[in-house]
């Protein structure tokens, strides 16, 4: 490990870091979203599930590319906290939801 007198001695001296092109062998990574009535997994029901595709655009810069989005019907007995339902503006009665 080098060692650098000054904090600005180190900031002139960092290595440039991999881009995603090369990081990820040409394959982009995807975002996954989770939204749950909680955060019990034993007991807690999951909402929506998401999947953000990334691309990149014309000058480099990391876009999203679309969002597969898939709504789940809580499982019978399915804990769902209210608290959790006012932070994700879900209702999982809403009929729009199906």
């Amino acid at each position: 490990m080098t060692e650098f007198s000054s904090f600005a001695e180190a900031f002139a001296n960092l290595q440039a870091l991999p881009t995603l092109t090369n990081r990820f062998r040409g394959f982009l990574p995807v975002v996954m979203d989770f939204e749950t009535g909680g955060f019990n997994a034993h007991t807690d029901a999951v909402l929506e599930i998401a999947a953000v595709f990334l691309r990149y655009d014309h000058e480099g810069n990391l876009m999203r590319d679309r969002t597969v989005l898939y709504r789940v019907q809580p499982f019978p007995g399915a804990n769902l906290e209210q608290a959790a339902l006012d932070f994700t503006g879900i209702n999982p009665d809403d009929p729009d939801r199906n």
